[in-house]
């Protein structure tokens, strides 16, 4: 188990996506530190689009893609609050990377990075320490 420290969870958006945004910390608390996954996107906070957003889920999976395995969170990269969007879950990142030809081939145009629930977390938890 991960864990995260008691924190705001959202400080932007409807209710659904602050649910979406909950269920990934959920998601991540939950797990191991070393699982792995496929950062797809990354958002600027400053200039997110919600609307945006949630029309290019729907596209995605008008094109096939099984969009409960996307999940965002809110994080820091460098001096910038972003967004992060990652899809689906792996043993560790490794397995992650070597799994980006077997995306969904709407998603093989993104440049996936592969994550590990550790380093998102470090990332989430020094948003959290900024506010």
């Amino acid at each position: 188990m991960i864990g995260l420290r008691p924190g705001r969870t959202c400080c932007l958006g409807s209710a659904r996506l602050r649910r979406d945004l909950q269920a990934a910390l959920d998601w991540i608390s939950a797990g191991e530190i070393k699982t792995g996954t496929l950062q797809i996107m990354l958002l600027s906070r400053a200039r997110f689009d919600e609307q945006a957003y949630h029309e290019r889920l729907a596209q995605l999976a008008g094109q096939g893609v099984d969009v409960s395995r996307i999940r965002i969170f809110e994080s820091y990269i460098g001096n910038k609050p972003v967004l992060s969007v990652v899809y689906d879950e792996y043993p560790i990142r490794t397995a992650a990377n070597k799994a980006k030809p077997d995306l969904p081939p709407a998603l093989r145009k993104f440049e996936a990075i592969g994550r590990s629930a550790g380093g998102l977390l470090v990332e989430i938890q020094r948003l959290r320490e900024q506010n």
